[in-house]
């Protein structure tokens, strides 16, 4: 069996419902040389019956619940591709979103990895996998670390990674909860090239059940987490860009603070955004904790 240039991994937990559009979205990819991995991470739907139709087109691998992460660092150990694809079950591609992203990599060898562009899609709405690219599209290579840490929201369905660089850095964390994407892409960047095609080539399908939907609180921590710990492993950034560091910490907790604001929990809220203020003051910050204080009660007022 020939080895294959990219190896598209999909994590699965309960999916059956959605893995369909995800798959169909890959075997109508333009560009060919790639195998499909899915990894199905202890579901109690009928996932098998629902991928059986694609038959040896790809390779059905199953592990008891572990979570996304594992799932997908067990497909990286199952694969045979030079590159690594993700794609989460309840998401898909665009169809040239595979050919974009190795002739990026043909251009440029030395990037660690490439990420897309990326949009929301909802079920209704035109089916945009088959729409032109555009003439604006573009791949960029950068060597600013700076760009990846102030945003490394990236999107783990738009990366493609070396995989060799993935099993060096030991692929993704599993003893965190969320963030694993964030941690994994600011590892692999640190010291590195990368590239950005700025066209949306993969579409996020928001979902109620989706992890961050219903464990939103804990993402803000893991994602703290993420950010402390990269500085204590790096404290030559975090000494010569503090400033840096300090806007990204306040953003989280701004973040944080307002979604506590939202849930009416007033009182977290309040030491949220202090701390965001204590790292960097938005006008954005001031104006939620203004709202706050109208509430009454002050600094340490009532929830």
């Amino acid at each position: 069996m020939s080895q294959p240039s990219v190896s598209v991994i999909i994590p699965a937990y309960n999916s059956a419902d959605t893995i369909k559009r995800a798959l169909d979205s890959v075997f109508e990819q333009t560009y060919a040389d790639y195998e499909v991995i899915v990894v199905d991470d202890g579901s109690r739907d009928d996932l098998a019956a629902a991928v059986a139709p694609y038959g040896q087109r790809l390779r059905l691998i199953r592990q008891a619940n572990a979570g996304a992460s594992a799932a997908r660092n067990t497909g990286a150990r199952h694969a045979r591709g030079r590159y690594l694809a993700f794609l989460d079950a309840d998401d898909f591609w665009h169809v040239r979103k595979l050919e974009l992203q190795a002739a990026a990599f043909a251009a440029r060898p030395d990037i660690c990895y490439c990420w897309t562009a990326s949009r929301w899609w909802q079920i209704g709405m035109p089916d945009p996998a088959r729409s032109p690219v555009g003439p604006d599209c573009e791949t960029r290579y950068s060597e600013d670390f700076i760009e990846i840490f102030a945003r490394p929201y990236l999107g783990t369905p738009g990366v493609m990674i070396h995989r060799e660089d993935f099993e060096k850095l030991g692929g993704f964390r599993e003893d965190l909860h969320s963030a694993e994407d964030v941690d994994l892409w600011l590892r692999a960047a640190y010291g590195r090239a990368t590239g950005y095609i700025t066209a949306p080539l993969f579409f996020i399908v928001r979902l109620e059940h989706s992890l961050t939907a219903r464990h939103q609180e804990r993402t803000y921590e893991d994602n703290v987490r993420v950010i402390e710990e990269f500085c204590a492993a790096h404290p030559d950034f975090a000494r010569e860009q503090a400033a840096t560091v300090r806007r990204m910490r306040a953003k989280i907790y701004e973040n944080w603070g307002s979604a506590a604001y939202m849930k009416g929990d007033f009182a977290k809220a309040r030491a949220l955004l202090w701390n965001a203020m204590r790292n960097r003051v938005s006008q954005r910050t001031l104006w939620l904790f203004a709202k706050l204080l109208t509430r009454g009660g002050g600094l340490l007022g009532k929830s």
